[in-house]
């Protein structure tokens, strides 16, 4: 992730992130299928100007509809039903801070982005493509 303005980089941060998963299809009718899934996501990395190392796991349990265009290629809708999350923030300089989240089914949220750069606004609902192979 990278923030600048006017006066250039004022932060650059490098994170690793691995996301795990279990999912569980129902056939609802012909393509459509509905899903839930459990997903552990990992995330660490270190942001470089201040010299902070960023660590964060969580559980996120999630449910939508996937319709198969072909038998490779399909199109998601997902919805953000619970997670968790446990964020470990270590300065150089300063205090280790752990901040735990949860949060249940929701609209909206602002995501402050590990305290780095502006906030912007979040949404549980998802969408995408996804090919099969």
């Amino acid at each position: 992730m990278k923030s600048e303005s006017n006066a250039g980089t004022a932060v650059k941060t490098d994170l690793i992130v691995i996301e795990p998963l279990a999912r569980k299809y129902w056939n609802v009718a012909g393509s459509l299928y509905f899903f839930g899934q459990l997903a552990a996501p990992i995330i660490t990395g270190k942001e470089k100007e201040r010299d902070l190392k960023v660590n964060q796991v969580g559980l996120a349990l999630s449910g939508g509809f996937d319709y198969f265009v072909t038998k490779s290629f399909s199109v998601e809708f997902s919805y953000d039903l619970a997670n968790f999350t446990s964020t470990t923030l270590d300065p150089k300089v300063g205090e280790k801070t752990t901040v735990t989240n949860f949060g249940l089914a929701h609209v909206a949220n602002v995501d402050s982005a590990y305290l780095v750069g502006n906030p912007n606004l979040t949404t549980p609902l998802s969408f995408g493509f996804k090919f099969i192979f």
